[in-house]
């Protein structure tokens, strides 16, 4: 909205992105000024970078003035990602005319791997870019996702490791269990225990509510000693399993 009420002004503004992040750019007097709403209690402000929300990244798509053009194109890719019939030749095309857009190219493979369709081309062009794209969590999970579909555990469990298990969520807890790793195990018989019971309420589950929540901080260690050390452990997310799944059954 911002960006278009500037363009009635006749205010040559652009977006500059960041990872998971954008704000806005002008010129005064010749040289670029940068704004962000999210500052003064979203009234905004001009962009301190010494702020922690600006995550440093190798990435040249990133901070950056940005065309109109790559704008539009990256607006389409996120309307693509949340698409169910969506072909997937729409996104490769708008990848391939975007050969740096971190965004595009993030959303191309996530739905190539849901739909098994990446290739080990597109696995090396992966591992290679996640070398300068430091804070994706996406593509880290995608090639975890590969290797374990292909059975390559050791690749699958190292690139799961290396990303922070409150960045990605429930997909990384999903994944893990598969692993065998114990406390995504832990994870995610819990946050399947607090969807059943936000969604009994009528709400959408959030991951972010649920990492940053410190009661389930503490029920999270206190179950991983309980699955750990008990049997009681084990019988309790077997319970927990079958009461979820009784209820997805019923509907």
């Amino acid at each position: 909205m911002i960006y278009d009420a500037a363009r009635m002004k006749n205010i040559d503004i652009s977006v500059v992105y960041a990872p998971v992040h954008a704000f806005l750019a002008y010129k005064e007097r010749g040289a670029y000024k940068y704004w962000d709403t999210v500052y003064s209690d979203q009234k905004g402000g001009l962009v301190d970078f010494s702020n922690q929300i600006y995550k440093k990244d190798f990435s040249p798509f990133y901070y950056r003035p940005q065309n109109e053009k790559t704008i539009i194109d990256t607006y389409k890719g996120f309307a693509f990602s949340k698409a169910k019939n969506q072909n997937i030749e729409d996104i490769i095309s708008l990848s391939k005319d975007n050969p740096e857009n971190v965004f595009l190219s993030t959303i191309k493979y996530t739905k190539l791997q849901d739909m098994s369709l990446l290739n080990k081309e597109d696995v090396t062009t992966i591992e290679n870019s996640i070398q300068l794209n430091l804070t994706n969590t996406l593509l880290p999970l995608v090639l975890s996702e590969y290797y374990l579909a292909n059975k390559e555990f050791d690749k699958a469990r190292d690139y799961l490791l290396s990303m922070n298990k409150s960045d990605c969520g429930e997909p990384c807890f999903e994944i893990g269990s598969k692993l065998g790793l114990p406390i995504y195990k832990v994870h995610n018989n819990l946050y399947k225990l607090y969807s059943y019971f936000v969604e009994k309420q009528g709400h959408e589950p959030d991951e972010d509510a649920y990492m940053t929540s410190f009661a389930f901080l503490c029920v999270s260690i206190f179950f991983f000693f309980l699955y750990i050390i008990t049997p009681a452990g084990v019988f309790a997310f077997m319970f927990i399993d079958k009461k979820i799944k009784n209820r997805r059954n019923k509907q």
